[in-house]
């Protein structure tokens, strides 16, 4: 019996009035485009499945929600790496960053260093949402 491997869409309400999306490996171009578009408005496109992994601006088709897609398209780069694990940690947190600035480029904050510690917390909990999308079997 030969198991098959299951789209993920998980969406997390944040604080603010922007929904977090995580969207698993298995995620096609064909289903995100069903759901959502970018926020210009044009159609999602096969780039947001270049990479490892992507963060897009987007809107949700169903209710116009405005959203943050992270789609993780792949555990490895094209090329070599020697960890595993911490090429996937370091790739949580770098879509982690680019979704909270987006975040806070939405709510018109500015991320400053005098005031870094909700940013930080706004980081980690990203973080955690995407690693829970993305290790679910």
């Amino acid at each position: 019996m030969t198991k098959k491997n299951k789209t993920i869409i998980d969406t997390y309400p944040t604080l603010y009035d922007v929904d977090l999306v995580v969207a698993n490996k298995y995620t096609t171009l064909k289903q995100l485009d069903k759901l959502y578009k970018y926020a210009s408005g044009n159609s999602i496109t096969e780039d947001i499945k270049e990479g490892v992994a992507s963060t897009s601006i987007c809107i949700r088709k169903s209710d116009n929600k405005y959203c943050i897609l992270v789609c993780w398209n792949d555990d490895l780069p094209r090329y070599k790496v020697d960890d595993k694990k911490k090429y996937m940690i370091d790739t949580i947190a770098h879509e982690s960053c680019h979704v909270a600035l987006d975040i806070y480029d939405y709510i018109q904050e500015d991320a400053k260093a005098t005031c870094s510690e909700p940013f930080s917390y706004l980081v980690g909990w990203i973080a955690g949402c995407i690693y829970t999308t993305i290790s679910k079997k």
